[in-house]
């Protein structure tokens, strides 16, 4: 096993001994070098190479510097390196490649207007990250969030981006409105009648559970408070006057005006006063005027 010159004596019996040298050269082993052991996950390309020998053969077979992947679990790849003498050396490395993880979210079908819904993952992992920004196991999300989606990393360090989730917002119909009436007037709420100010308000569910919710104010105006200048009793061809205050339109009965002097026929003539603000609220009041008959002269 020893490189050197090895010299052999076979006696003859003539006495012509025959001798033999012969030298022993020992080539060394080739040195190989290759890539490290590799921890992967799964689909990534795997790339090994090898180098110290003119012949490189791996098994299972693989090729010197071209990218492959492999399945999830563990393979052990021997390589064995022969130089151009015809040594031959082996070693191995061993592939790792560990799983992706395989996030599912879900959340309710539907939710109603004006709330959120919590979407979660199916089960635990090491970290997580939401479209919505969120970091933990579950995000609360509404349909501004769409589509839904959260990348998740496992105990090995792999990462995987689950399905996009679609989220389906129900309607709510929260109305709200203002219904003015004036005094002694009433008004139709909610299939009731109403009379006295206030706010009103009414529930309708809904099949989808959504309920919607109207609220209406009522506001009940006063009517206007009219007031008449009393008219003392006038002489016959004497003018007199009506004149009332408490609202901005005044239309008095018989066609008279407000303020303005007229002449009434002898006797005691009732008039009347319609009076309308500025919410058309009306009230109404009276007064009389008495007009007496000049005496007559014999």
């Amino acid at each position: 096993t020893t490189a050197g010159v090895y010299t052999n004596v076979s006696p003859s019996v003539t006495g012509c001994d025959s001798t033999s040298n012969i030298t022993l050269i020992v080539h060394a082993l080739p040195i190989l070098t290759h890539t490290q052991n590799q921890v992967v996950c799964e689909g990534t390309p795997i790339t090994v190479t090898a180098s110290g020998a003119p012949t490189l053969v791996w098994a299972p077979v693989i090729t010197n510097g071209v990218a492959f992947t492999q399945p999830v679990g563990t393979q052990v790849y021997g390589l064995t390196g022969t130089s151009e003498h015809g040594c031959v050396s082996t070693s191995q490395l061993s592939v790792t490649v560990n799983p992706n993880p395989t996030p599912v979210i879900s959340a309710p079908s539907a939710y109603c207007d004006g709330q959120s819904v919590t979407v979660q993952v199916n089960q635990a992992f090491n970290g997580y990250n939401w479209t919505t920004g969120a970091t933990t196991p579950t995000t609360q999300a509404t349909i501004a969030n769409n589509p839904i989606q959260v990348t998740v990393t496992n105990s090995f360090g792999c990462s995987a981006t689950s399905n996009a989730l679609n989220l389906l917002q129900n309607p709510v119909l929260n109305t709200t409105g203002t219904v003015t009436i004036c005094q002694g007037q009433n008004a139709v709420i909610h299939g009731q009648v109403q009379t006295v100010a206030g706010t009103y308000s009414n529930t309708v569910p809904s099949v989808l559970g959504c309920d919607s919710t109207s609220v209406i104010t009522l506001i009940v105006n006063p009517l206007p408070v009219l007031t008449i200048n009393p008219v003392p009793d006038a002489c016959e061809g004497e003018p007199v006057t009506l004149f009332a205050t408490g609202a901005p339109t005044l239309v008095w009965s018989a066609n008279q005006i407000n303020g303005v002097e007229f002449l009434q026929a002898v006797g005691t003539q009732t008039y009347t006063v319609t009076g309308t603000d500025a919410n058309g609220c009306v009230s109404t009041a009276q007064t009389q005027i008495v007009v007496k008959p000049l005496p007559i002269l014999t």
